[in-house]
């Protein structure tokens, strides 16, 4: 004979979740994860992750969002032109699970393989 509960009572408790956040890599001050407290956009992201460094490619800011399981939406954007004409209609809000994705620009990636010359300020006496 099998037992059956009449009008169970049932009590959960939630011990842990996931909080919303986003990733922030690459060429930042503080790459990292972030929690994502409030409607923020891109460049406030980009801030709070420590701002570009000075191998940014900032012309091409990624914003990757997953859309499904395994489909990802890439959208490129020009932070240095939106910045640059005060106009920031184009930047993002973020939602929770973002990642932005700072590239490293092309001079810091040749940097290293070019000549360095030393200029000195007094001229040389023969």
């Amino acid at each position: 004979d099998a037992k059956i509960l009449h009008d169970p009572v049932i009590t959960s408790s939630l011990k842990d979740f996931q909080k919303p956040y986003f990733t922030a890599l690459g060429q930042l001050g503080k790459p990292g994860k972030y929690e994502l407290r409030e409607d923020i956009t891109v460049a406030e992201a980009v801030a709070i992750a420590g701002g570009f460094t000075g191998k940014s490619k900032h012309s091409q800011v990624l914003l990757l969002r997953r859309v499904s399981g395994d489909l990802v939406e890439v959208k490129n954007l020009n932070m240095k032109k939106m910045l640059a004409k005060g106009d920031l209609s184009e930047d993002a809000f973020l939602q929770p699970g973002d990642m932005i994705y700072v590239p490293q620009n092309v001079l810091s990636k040749i940097q290293p393989f070019l000549p360095y010359y030393s200029v000195s300020a007094f001229p040389q006496q023969f």
